[in-house]
């Protein structure tokens, strides 16, 4: 259900003439099972069908300031993500 969903995201973008680009994340909580599994199937999706895709979560170094709530950034967390995930989407942008 998450690959179709992956899909969907994909062609809905295509459509809209967009260079979709999937990022893996983390949570305030860190690298939970569930979420070691939901970046785990984006990332080999996204191998398999040739997607754009950033491991973020593999490179993140998550401190607790970053995080509003579970799963919402603070301006400090996404400085951090961005920083992280500049030099990736310029290669990508540049292809």
């Amino acid at each position: 259900n998450y690959s179709g969903r992956i899909d969907t995201l994909y062609e809905g973008a295509k459509k809209l003439n967009s260079k979709p680009i999937f990022i893996t994340t983390l949570g305030a909580l860190g690298y939970t099972e569930i979420m070691f599994m939901l970046n785990h199937t984006l990332i080999n999706h996204c191998k398999i069908k040739k997607y754009n895709c950033i491991d973020t979560a593999k490179k993140m170094k998550s401190k607790i300031s970053y995080w509003r709530g579970l799963a919402h950034t603070t301006k400090e967390g996404s400085e951090a993500i961005a920083n992280l995930i500049t030099e990736d989407l310029l290669k990508f942008i540049e292809k």
